[in-house]
């Protein structure tokens, strides 16, 4: 639930999902959902993230 985006602290270690090799396509996953961005998989594989905004992500935010 701190998760900042920005790239400052914190990175999402997506390496191990076979769905994600770029940041494309951790953003084609994407979608806003009021304050929140939930990054879908599929597969039941999801990431919310908490109070931040689509916009505000990074590619040094995640780990490809």
């Amino acid at each position: 639930t701190d998760f900042d985006a920005g790239g400052v602290e914190d990175s999402i270690d997506l390496r191990r999902v076979s769905s994600v090799s770029t940041y494309s396509d951790v953003i084609a996953a994407a979608s806003q959902v009021g304050e929140d961005t939930i990054l879908d998989f599929g597969g039941g594989d999801s990431i919310t993230l908490l109070g931040v905004n689509i916009d505000d992500l990074s590619e040094q935010d995640v780990l490809v």
